[in-house]
């Protein structure tokens, strides 16, 4: 069927060749149709070296239909047989089987860079109505030879319609039944990891900030003798526990976050998103959210605290020493 041509014309009208492949009916489902191809051939002493060939393609179930150019090279001298083609479909679609090579991004302004004939690769804007999908801009697998199949995605993930998307990157380990997620949200700077799937992948975190702490970047500065931290770290309820994702099951000493947020400060704690899941139709079923410690505001209240424990112990030291003095006074 694909060598098959039942006509070949130059139309001088339009200037273009046609060939053409003509059923005297469509064929059934499972079938694949070709029109007729277009072929560039190098021969060498009648016998073909190099060629390309252009033919259309279209699977009667598919909704869409193939220009698929077919490049061959024959084996001989230093070349390797070579036969690969590359697929432009119908619906905008292009599948090539090897690597791509582009050309380096134009030099612009940060916003210019992002845009269509300054970056090496520009997609157009997904418009997820919703608010709550996922899209890839970039997807590759890796294994070796032990398995461990690992296929890695760049893209965003919605947060509703009220909220900035997330920007992530996503890791599928044996073709996704265990899941990370490392985000990074742009209204608040924060980088996140989560996970997802059979628990073959464990831990959910917040990576720390620096924190902020120049004056020109503050206002209503007041100082005070730190008596707020003082009573906070007070209330710090000390225990032990072990990581649900620990197989060596080490205890670990520290506080609980709901303890922090409900009875000292709820700028202890922050938020870490569940990893998004979707169910078989697509709508998201994601778990709960967990919380995480803010380390920055902790340190902060321990120094503050410190500072202030550091004085109460310099105060009495001098009534201690008073009383010694006064003692010894008395006794002489």
């Amino acid at each position: 069927m694909a060598n098959r041509i039942d006509t070949a014309e130059l139309s001088r009208a339009i200037a273009a060749w046609t060939s053409t492949i003509n059923d005297a009916s469509l064929p059934g489902v499972g079938s694949t149709v070709y029109g007729g191809y277009i072929k560039s051939q190098y021969t060498v002493n009648g016998v073909e070296k190099i060629s390309a060939q252009l033919q259309i393609v279209k699977r009667i179930e598919w909704n869409y239909s193939i220009a698929r150019l077919v490049v061959l090279q024959n084996a001989g001298g230093t070349d390797s047989a070579q036969n690969n083609y590359f697929d432009f479909m119908s619906n905008g679609n292009g599948q090539i089987p090897g690597r791509l090579y582009m050309g380096g991004p134009a030099v612009s302004s940060w916003w210019n860079s992002a845009q269509a004939h300054y970056a090496s690769y520009y997609a157009e804007t997904s418009t997820d109505s919703p608010g709550n999908g996922a899209i890839a801009g970039l997807s590759w697998g890796y294994q070796h030879g032990g398995g461990y199949n690992l296929r890695s995605m760049w893209g965003n993930v919605g947060n509703g319609l009220g909220a900035w998307a997330n920007t992530a990157l996503t890791q599928f380990g044996d073709s996704g039944s265990k899941i990370r997620y490392w985000y990074f949200t742009p209204a608040n700077g924060d980088f996140v990891t989560s996970t997802s799937g059979d628990g073959g992948f464990a831990g959910n975190y917040t990576y720390q900030k620096s924190a902020t702490s120049d004056a020109t970047l503050k206002h209503d500065i007041t100082y005070d003798d730190g008596q707020a931290s003082y009573e906070n770290i007070r209330k710090l309820k000390p225990c032990t526990f072990v990581y649900n994702g620990d197989y060596f099951e080490r205890a670990r000493r520290g506080i609980i976050a709901q303890d922090a947020l409900r009875d000292i400060d709820r700028e202890y704690v922050k938020l870490v998103p569940a990893a998004p899941e979707f169910d078989e139709d697509g709508n998201r079923c994601d778990k709960d959210d967990t919380l995480a410690l803010d380390n920055n505001v902790i340190m902060m209240d321990t120094a503050l605290a410190l500072h202030l424990a550091i004085a109460k112990i310099e105060m009495l030291s001098t009534q201690v020493a008073q009383l010694q003095y006064e003692m010894q006074t008395l006794k002489a």
